[in-house]
């Protein structure tokens, strides 16, 4: 099970090193199933921690919004305080 926001800081340090991924993408990367990223993709759409469009393939792309960075600074500054995160790689994703 993952801790309080260690997913959150996870998905935003993904999508913080690229410029625009996919749900495919990050289920890749964060090593979680497809439809577990569209659902953290979706709901950090809905906080407006990211940003997405519309593509013409018909897929979304998923980029950091400002609110995301200041969150994901937050969450950096916060690590390793009594359970608010942890990196949960050994690749420090």
């Amino acid at each position: 099970m993952v801790a309080r926001n260690e997913r959150k800081y996870q998905v935003l340090r993904i999508l913080g090193r690229f410029s625009a991924i996919t749900a495919d993408d990050l289920s890749r990367l964060a090593n979680i199933s497809i439809n577990h990223s569209r659902v953290l993709l979706r709901h950090y759409y809905k906080q407006g921690l990211i940003n997405r469009a519309l593509t013409q393939g018909g897929f979304y792309i998923y980029w950091l919004s400002r609110k995301g960075e200041e969150r994901l600074k937050w969450l950096y500054a916060h690590k390793g305080r009594a359970s608010t995160v942890r990196i949960i790689s050994g690749n420090d994703v």
